[in-house]
């Protein structure tokens, strides 16, 4: 058996033996031995298995719906953050955004393109239909550990249909076509 020191060579023999390990990160290998000397072929690996844990800034809210693109980058418009017992650096990336309203509904503006994304940030248009409840953007943020485990939290930009004086211009705008990297 391995263990993050090397190998336990023995532990308390009986038809059941136990071993504690300092990590629950620990990669483990089993396998029997009878008193013969004959070694059964290890069995299994017992991976890390546990999700990073992952933290997304509230919600936004962004004013005025004045039809302008703008960019949101990962630790500057808004914080992610993620933990995880075994992995020092688990990833952070956006993976997908929706939007509560399609891209030409009556009075938005009638443009496209309003929601876009790469890894670090996401581009959304400041538009909300003149005759709607407002918009809700829902950007969904996945945090990866080097084991392949994942989470995922959503991050709400909302573009109210009325009263935008508690909403503030965040992100950077953005020019018609621009990449959203």
């Amino acid at each position: 058996m391995s263990g993050p020191s090397g190998t336990i060579e023995q532990f308390t023999q009986g038809p059941i033996g136990t071993v504690h390990l300092g990590s629950a990160c620990t990669a483990v290998e089993y396998w029997g031995e009878d008193l013969a000397g004959n070694e059964q072929t290890p069995h299994a690996r017992t991976p890390d298995v546990d999700p990073p844990s992952l933290d997304v800034t509230p919600s936004l809210c962004m004013w005025p719906p004045n039809h302008q693109r703008v960019m949101l980058r990962v630790g500057r418009d808004f914080v992610a953050t993620a933990h995880d017992g075994c992995d020092p650096a688990p990833t952070v990336r956006i993976v997908g955004v929706n939007s509560s309203e399609s891209d030409a509904i009556g009075g938005s503006g009638h443009t496209v393109g309003d929601a876009a994304f790469g890894p670090n940030t996401v581009c959304l248009r400041r538009e909300r239909s003149g005759t709607g409840r407002g918009r809700m953007y829902t950007v969904t943020v996945e945090s990866s550990d080097a084991s392949g485990n994942s989470s995922r939290k959503d991050l709400l930009v909302m573009v109210p249909r009325d009263g935008g004086d508690a909403c503030g211009l965040i992100g950077t705008p953005i020019e018609e076509g621009t990449r959203c990297e």
